[in-house]
């Protein structure tokens, strides 16, 4: 598999992202004025919905080579603390992807583009669990397990790296375009990557140790859900 292309319909993450949606838009808690929250993010869902489309480009890597932290990919070495757990010897590829759901205006009305963030945040992540769900049931995947999930700006692994994974997997194929500080365009896409396992999947312990982020940001993290 080399620079596969991979999509789902909106509808088929609807389930998904509005269950994700109500836990990073508090909406899950009641409280005060919540009939008119509610309004609103029904009215944003439905000025975007139609704009939705979740895509990803594929590219896997049969020989990945694991020094400490450092991974070897097609001659791009990415990095990430958490990699520093692994046993090199238990990998047997790695699968790397770039997605995105697309892109959508701003309302001009603020609350109303928080809401559009929110929906934006929660198709995104939806679309990634749909993409190992696919991934893992794949024929040339059979026997394999997908380890936990990698990225740039989250377990460790630097920003920095997104650039190095834009040279491994062809962006421009799903509309994606990459700024010189690894900044994605649209803003809701994401970069990812997963190695492979036979005996079972590879997980990373300490998480939060190695997250970039603040606490302000938990409580949108999806990690934090499982």
């Amino acid at each position: 598999m080399n620079n596969h292309l991979w999509q789902v319909s909106r509808e088929g993450l609807d389930s998904w992202a509005k269950k994700d949606f109500y836990q990073i838009s508090g909406l899950h808690r009641e409280s005060p004025g919540q009939a008119r929250i509610e309004s609103h993010a029904e009215y944003s869902f439905e000025t975007i919905k139609d704009l939705i489309q979740p895509r990803a480009i594929l590219s896997y890597f049969s020989e990945p080579v694991l020094d400490g932290g450092r991974l070897n990919l097609g001659g791009e070495w990415v990095f990430s603390q958490v990699l520093e757990q692994v046993d090199p010897k238990r990998i047997r590829g790695a699968l790397v992807y770039g997605l995105t759901i697309g892109d959508f205006p701003d309302d001009e009305d603020l609350f109303l583009r928080l809401m559009g963030d929110f929906w934006g945040t929660a198709y995104v992540d939806s679309a990634r669990k749909s993409l190992r769900e696919d991934m893992q049931t794949r024929e040339e995947f059979r026997g394999y397990f997908l380890s936990d999930e990698l990225g740039p700006g989250f377990f460790g692994m630097g920003m920095n790296n997104a650039l190095k994974f834009g040279r491994l997997i062809d962006l421009s194929q799903i509309g994606v375009e990459l700024g010189i500080k690894g900044i994605m365009t649209p803003v809701k896409s994401a970069l990812g990557l997963y190695l492979l396992s036979q005996d079972c999947p590879i997980t990373f312990g300490d998480r939060c140790l190695y997250c970039r982020g603040n606490e302000d940001g938990c409580k949108i993290c999806m990690e934090g859900k499982g």
